[in-house]
């Protein structure tokens, strides 16, 4: 599907017709305008919002909201669109990244508010295949085939709320049908959404800030691990973004009824962002789940042992920050690529674990799953 198109895209613009790969690291263009301020100035403005001074908190009112789209920035005319945030409190260009990039990579600079996102030109290069993700995240999610859940609890419907609580949640899509089927999402709040159960342990949350906050009405959470799941419809297959030091800001607004009813349904997120470093080993692991053509093999380097260098090459010119933020500005090389995405939420009701199997996998190593970093040749 959108994977071969992309491989097609990726083979034009890095490989010679003698077959020798030729990689250009100007491929890689900034991920922003050259910032002109400095570290204390305007740059600084793309962090996310701090919490209020003060505030209410002994809230008792629970939010649980479903996406309902997704945007990973992916645009067809090349623009940049202003996602993500200052992941590394850094302002590069004019001055240094935060880390040490590739020999001979382009430096990606941050927009004018210091955003960090190298993953918009990296899904740039996957062109058509990025084009027809985007798609299938949306469909997948309005069709109910898998969902993404956050439940704020703790919450005093103001304003501001210095503290309340955020899980996340990966979903496997709606409660099904009696006969097995997937019912279409209503998104009036009265969907009922499975829950994986890698996003529990012992029937907690593993994913939660029991420290989050609203301040003039946006809802700030951050987490060390995120999965980011596209289900098996999107152009990474039925792969994970997993990201570290990640953060979800959205604004909370009522919501009514697309009917028109009249009524309450609860809160959405309108304007929502998730921002997050990707680590390419992560990245590269990812690769062994997507198949890479017809004959049932994968791309990774034992199936795909022409295309995957080219992937792989991509994936390590675009790292532009650590995957720990404690390692910013610390001297040690780039092991990650920074992510910004757009997102709405509506309400929604949590429903019960579903397991579904998990994606296909090839690669194996000596029985062990598929491994690669951009320090291995």
């Amino acid at each position: 599907m959108g994977v071969a198109l992309g491989v097609t895209a990726i083979a034009v613009a890095g490989v010679s017709y003698g077959g020798c790969v030729v990689y250009d690291s100007s491929l890689l263009q900034s991920t922003g305008s050259a910032s002109t301020t400095d570290v204390a100035g305007k740059c600084l403005e793309g962090r996310w919002p701090l919490p209020p001074d003060g505030g209410d908190t002994n809230g008792n009112s629970t939010i649980i909201a479903a996406f309902n789209s997704i945007d990973i920035g992916y645009r067809p005319d090349g623009g940049v669109p202003p996602f993500g945030y200052n992941l590394d409190r850094t302002c590069t260009c004019p001055g240094p990244s935060s880390c040490n990039q590739i020999p001979d990579a382009a430096v990606p600079c941050d927009d004018d508010a210091g955003r960090d996102n190298a993953a918009i030109p990296l899904f740039d290069y996957l062109g058509a295949a990025s084009s027809a993700g985007t798609s299938q995240i949306d469909q997948g999610l309005q069709m109910g085939q898998y969902g993404l859940l956050l439940v704020i609890s703790g919450y005093n419907n103001l304003a501001d709320d210095p503290k309340v609580r955020v899980d996340f949640y990966v979903s496997n899509g709606l409660e099904r049908d009696a006969d097995g089927g997937i019912p279409t999402p209503r998104f009036d709040g009265t969907d009922r959404w499975t829950v994986d159960p890698n996003s529990l342990n012992g029937g907690q949350p593993v994913y939660t800030d029991d420290s989050a906050y609203v301040t003039q009405n946006q809802v700030v959470a951050k987490f060390g691990s995120l999965p980011v799941a596209f289900g098996d419809r999107s152009f990474l297959g039925g792969a994970q973004m997993v990201l570290t030091n990640a953060v979800i800001v959205g604004t909370l607004a009522p919501y009514t009824s697309d009917a028109g009813l009249p009524g309450f349904y609860g809160y959405q997120l309108l304007g929502g962002t998730i921002a997050g470093r990707w680590a390419t080993s992560s990245i590269l692991k990812t690769l062994a789940t997507i198949p890479s053509g017809a004959d049932g093999g994968f791309l990774c380097p034992k199936d795909s042992p022409y295309y995957y260098p080219l992937f792989k090459a991509f994936i390590c010119y675009a790292a532009d920050i650590t995957k720990d933020e404690g390692s910013d500005n610390q001297g040690i090389s780039c092991d990650a690529v920074s992510v910004g995405m757009q997102f709405t939420a509506v309400p929604a009701q949590r429903g019960n674990v579903l397991t579904v199997p998990e994606a296909p996998s090839g690669c194996m190593q000596n029985g062990e799953a598929f491994f690669d970093s951009c320090s291995s040749n």
